[in-house]
């Protein structure tokens, strides 16, 4: 992410991490793919990745299908590099 590493270094133990902030997520979702595949329900992120460890995930729309994404996303946003690592309900 650009930027981030060099605020880290700047700010050191005073950059915010996101604790105890609850965020949402949204990615679209609803849509067949050209060759027929339902994605009615792929917008959520791969939450048994390592680096979502500790974190709480509130499906509000149904079951989910990880997208790829959609754990990008969620990986440079909240995931352990990402730029608020502290955040734990998404």
């Amino acid at each position: 992410m650009t930027g981030v590493t060099a605020l880290r270094q700047r700010l050191g133990a005073n950059m915010p991490t996101g604790a105890g902030v609850a965020v949402s997520q949204i990615e679209a979702g609803g849509f067949v793919s050209s060759d027929g595949v339902n994605f009615e329900y792929a917008y959520t992120p791969d939450t048994t990745e390592a680096y979502f460890g500790n974190r709480n995930f509130t499906l509000k729309s149904g079951p989910g299908v990880a997208t790829n994404h959609a754990t990008n996303m969620a990986a440079n946003w909240y995931g352990d590099n990402g730029i608020a690592p502290g955040v734990a309900d998404i």
